[in-house]
């Protein structure tokens, strides 16, 4: 599973390689890229059997088309950040996850939040609050990804499917799309696949690959380690993002980013005290 989140953690090296074209037609052909390579992955396991029994529920077509919605909008904001110089917003997007998520929880499902929660949240929010005072402007990249992720986790919980299923159900739904996309952008001469540049098309192409394997490792790995260190491992990811964005893409860590990490990794650490104060009851 550490395997899964440092494969995550590296995605801004892969997606920067594709500065200059349009960060929607990297999210069209990593849709379309995905539904090929976990096709292909499906029938070598012999599982078309489980997709036929997702597909043949209209509520779940309709739940998977809500998902592919909600990570497709994770995915095109997370590649224009990548490209665009906002890698330390991503990372920022992914530490805020797990608080969006409980509150989510709280705000549709109605799940109760424990007075720690609260204060977490609390935390994170004076974190943001004190980033839009210093900068001016809404962390509009980090909330996006955060939200988006979110929501997508909370249709997941209401079409439960293991990860390569889902995978491919969700990313089907928004194919068309993406398809349609891709055509446009080839028929209007503003395309970057198949222009006469073999390196760009090989990337395009492995996104598919790239979206999917850490998922499997993923899968994988969840059913072999604790919650708690489950829990504990999804902040390698954005820890990677935001010293890659420093330290390698030379990207500002000022103090305003400074003081709104400092609140949100304080409540990051109340919620992660609290979770597993409460896993060892």
């Amino acid at each position: 599973m550490f395997a899964a989140y440092v494969m995550w953690g590296c995605f801004p090296l892969y997606f920067y390689l594709f500065t200059g074209v349009s960060a929607w037609e990297v999210l069209a052909h990593r849709v379309v890229w995905s539904v090929v390579f976990v096709s292909i992955l499906i029938s070598l396991m012999g599982r078309w059997g489980a997709v036929a029994l997702v597909l043949g529920s209209i509520r779940r077509l309709w739940m998977f088309l809500l998902s592919g919605f909600f990570i497709s909008i994770n995915w095109g904001v997370f590649i224009w950040a990548s490209t665009n110089g906002h890698i330390i917003d991503a990372g920022m997007g992914y530490f805020l996850n797990p608080l969006v998520a409980v509150a989510l929880g709280a705000l549709w499902l109605k799940e109760r939040m424990s007075r720690r929660q609260l204060a977490a949240l609390l935390l994170v929010g004076a974190g943001v609050a004190v980033l839009v005072v210093k900068q001016g402007q809404v962390p509009w990249i980090a909330l996006a990804l955060a939200l988006a992720f979110g929501h997508y986790g909370l249709v997941r919980k209401q079409a439960p499917a293991d990860p390569l299923t889902g995978l491919l159900a969700e990313t089907l739904m928004v194919t068309p799309l993406a398809l349609g996309f891709i055509v446009y952008q080839y028929a209007s001469g503003q395309g970057a696949f198949l222009v006469g540049n073999p390196k760009m098309d090989a990337l395009l192409a492995f996104s598919g690959v790239v979206s999917s394997v850490p998922l499997i490792l993923f899968a994988f790995g969840a059913k072999r380690i604790r919650l708690a260190t489950v829990g504990l491992l999804q902040y390698v990811n954005p820890t990677m993002h935001v010293l890659l964005a420093v330290f390698l893409f030379g990207e500002a860590f000022n103090a305003a980013y400074g003081l709104a990490f400092a609140g949100i990794w304080t409540g990051l650490a109340l919620y992660s005290w609290d979770t597993l104060r409460q896993l060892r009851r």
